[in-house]
């Protein structure tokens, strides 16, 4: 089984992540994010945490 505290960790990246780039469409934030190494349907969640965290350092505090 998944561990259930992935939900709200992922999600709290996604919302810092969108809160930086809030021009962005959500498709778009995702789509950019992963960098597209692959489909990110078949990424395990702890590769979507790992890019998220990794694409979050890319991105100043008060957006790109």
């Amino acid at each position: 089984m998944r561990d259930p505290k992935r939900i709200d960790r992922i999600l709290k990246l996604v919302e810092i992540l969108w809160k930086r780039c809030p021009d962005m469409r959500l498709g778009q934030l995702l789509y950019n994010f992963a960098e597209f190494k692959g489909d990110i349907f078949n990424y395990e969640d702890d590769r979507t945490e790992i890019c998220l965290k990794h694409y979050l350092k890319k991105i100043p505090k008060n957006g790109p």
